[in-house]
């Protein structure tokens, strides 16, 4: 049996290494509220909002979701491309995230940082 945890860690570490060399920030949300200071907003309000993976259904097709994506996507070629990962780690990860799909305890929580910004 494939070990989730450990496979999702890893493609944390791609998926981080691919925006990077995009010259991308994966974790925006977290410093949205810096920059917009640092641009010189007055007046900022920052808040939150999550999209949360934990019943079987949508668990399992966000697992899915992200299983193709780690192997048939642009993420997938450029991961390869940059020598970020083989394609055979990332069938690997796939693996890992079908894995955690049919976990009955598992849960995913995407939190997405947002600004209102004026001034």
């Amino acid at each position: 049996m494939v070990t989730a945890a450990p496979l999702l860690d890893h493609w944390r570490e791609i998926y981080l290494a691919v925006t990077r060399h995009n010259g991308a920030e994966a974790d925006a949300g977290r410093r949205l509220l810096g920059w917009a200071r640092e641009a010189g907003f007055p007046e900022i309000e920052y808040s939150t909002s999550n999209w949360t993976f934990a019943t079987p259904g949508n668990r399992g097709l966000w697992a899915e979701q992200w299983a193709q994506r780690t192997t048939s996507s642009a993420f997938a070629h450029q991961a390869v491309e940059y020598g970020i990962a083989t394609a055979a780690e990332l069938e690997q990860v796939a693996a890992g995230w079908r894995s955690w799909g049919a976990l009955p305890d598992a849960v995913f929580i995407v939190v997405s940082g947002e600004i209102l910004a004026r001034g």
